[in-house]
């Protein structure tokens, strides 16, 4: 699989822009790289505010019909990458803020080794392949797991 992966993959950001006008690609790696490109791009554009809350999501679907990325318009995908997402909704000052809360997350938690740091160490890993405040599940463990596991440190 690994050798399928290298071999297939490109990366080089014209030739995946032009793979993926062309027909519908199946390299969700790819995928990627070409949706965080487009959202740095729109990061870039909107400096310093950001492009809005509401309206991230119909600027990142322009993005993929200016440069026809047709799996994209298909599935309408969403940057997949809290932290992009961030910036890109709030621009600079709202990913600083999140950079900065899941910072202090992380260093309140790492006084607790059994609980805490764990979930939140997966959480703040997870935002760089997920846009995990995009689906319940992950507002479920921001907003509750992490708190939880905080404010009932295990002792030992």
């Amino acid at each position: 699989k690994i050798t399928i992966f290298l071999t297939s993959t490109d990366f080089d950001i014209e030739i995946i822009k032009t793979k993926n006008s062309i027909t519908y690609t199946n390299n969700t790696f790819e995928h990627r790289i070409l949706i965080d490109y487009l959202a740095i791009d729109q990061i870039k554009k909107a400096f310093p505010f950001g492009v809005g809350i509401g309206d991230y999501r119909d600027v990142l679907l322009r993005q993929y019909k200016k440069v026809h990325f047709k799996q994209g318009m298909k599935l309408k995908f969403n940057t997949h990458n809290q932290y992009l997402e961030e910036f890109l909704k709030t621009g600079v000052f709202g990913g600083i803020t999140f950079l900065l809360l899941i910072f202090l997350l992380l260093k309140e938690s790492s006084k607790d080794f059994y609980f805490a740091l764990p979930i939140t160490l997966f959480f703040a890993l997870g935002c760089l392949v997920e846009s995990y405040l995009y689906r319940q599940n992950g507002v479920a463990i921001f907003a509750f797991m992490i708190p939880f596991f905080l404010n009932h440190k295990t002792k030992l």
